[in-house]
């Protein structure tokens, strides 16, 4: 599995998850949202448009990523991997517009 956080798009993230999804920790998960957090969040808008567009052309993209996450936090002690995922999903959801 690729370290999440040194994943360049969104499209890489995304992938990972399809690719990796059954082997993921909570602490992935929570470094999938993270890192969505971070490349929607910069300046440079590529990131975040391409995730509005892969939304609005598959309305459930983020559908596979959510369900493993829902899935997993729930198993996990930890308070570390569940804030990291509130806190990028939080901004991902306010960072690209429906």
């Amino acid at each position: 599995m690729p370290r999440i956080n040194d994943l360049q798009t969104a499209r890489e993230v995304l992938q990972a998850h399809h690719t990796h999804a059954q082997d993921m920790r909570p602490i992935d998960v929570s470094a999938c949202w993270n890192t969505l957090n971070k490349l929607v969040r910069d300046e440079d808008r590529t990131e975040r448009d391409f995730l509005r567009d892969e939304l609005g052309r598959v309305p459930g993209a983020l559908q596979p990523l959510l369900e493993t996450t829902m899935r997993l936090l729930p198993q996990t002690a930890e308070a570390q991997p569940v804030a990291n995922t509130v806190h990028g999903l939080a901004h991902v959801v306010t960072h690209v517009p429906a």
